[in-house]
């Protein structure tokens, strides 16, 4: 694997499923349950079904945008002087990821951070004052061979890392 700068990422994908998958099935909880409830006979009971039914997919909306705004990514592009993102944005709502361009020298190293088993998350880990980025998410053994490439590119250490098992 040869990595080119400039470097464009996205990361966006993980934190819009889970979004979207939390709001969908919020949207369908009313419509099922209510059926379910309506086809009860003899059952007088639904006024005091639906306020519950709504309250429940409110709660499983309001959860969606809370995840995305802490698990939604952003999009962007290294090079050899600049790092430049784009936070996500879904219904005018940003996800938590830093938003701007930052001079390189701003970054003090290259973060490869396990998540799992065979999962990874590589980070540029700014200095004080600047966020840190998160511009992969993906297998653990491309992310190291990324990490190093672009380390050496930018002239970046790679922060040791542990894999647990």
């Amino acid at each position: 694997m040869t990595t080119q700068l400039p470097y464009q990422f996205n990361t966006t994908q993980s934190g819009r499923i889970i979004c979207v998958a939390l709001a969908v099935s919020g949207i369908f909880i009313i419509p099922c349950l209510t059926a379910v409830a309506y086809g009860m006979s003899g059952f007088n009971g639904i006024p005091f079904v639906i306020g519950p039914l709504l309250l429940v997919a409110l709660g499983d909306v309001v959860a969606a945008f809370i995840l995305f705004k802490k698990l939604g990514g952003a999009t962007g592009r290294i090079d050899a002087h600049n790092v430049v993102v784009k936070a996500d944005n879904i219904l005018g709502m940003r996800s938590g990821a830093p938003d701007g361009s930052y001079g390189l020298s701003q970054f003090a190293s290259i973060k490869l951070q396990p998540r799992g088993d065979n999962l990874a998350r590589l980070i540029l880990v700014g200095k004080t004052g600047t966020p840190d980025v998160t511009f992969f998410n993906g297998p653990f053994a491309t992310a190291k061979i990324l990490a190093e490439e672009l380390g050496g590119k930018l002239n970046l250490p790679v922060e040791p890392t542990v894999k647990t098992a």
